[in-house]
């Protein structure tokens, strides 16, 4: 059974909001390279997954506020109706 790629999720803080996105980037990729053994060589490789994982994660996040928000505003909509 084929499965995806695995992805790393770095645990997330209070602070993480606060963070550069620079900063997550260099975590994540230095988590990434540890996964895969601490190998020389072509540390872009992790650079690059670590800005496409955090790129869809903070993607996602922006989704998910926009359905919850809109959410908020049917659901105080439908109250209003009542």
């Amino acid at each position: 059974m084929a499965e995806g790629p695995e992805v790393i999720a770095l645990e997330r803080s209070e602070g993480d909001t606060n963070r550069s996105l620079t900063d997550q980037i260099a975590a994540l990729a230095h988590a990434l390279w540890h996964k895969r053994g601490c190998p020389e060589g072509s540390p872009e490789d992790d650079w690059f997954r670590a800005e496409q994982e955090i790129g869809e994660q903070r993607k996602n996040e922006i989704i998910v506020h926009e359905v919850s928000r809109g959410s908020r505003a049917l659901l105080l909509g439908a109250a209003q109706t009542v």
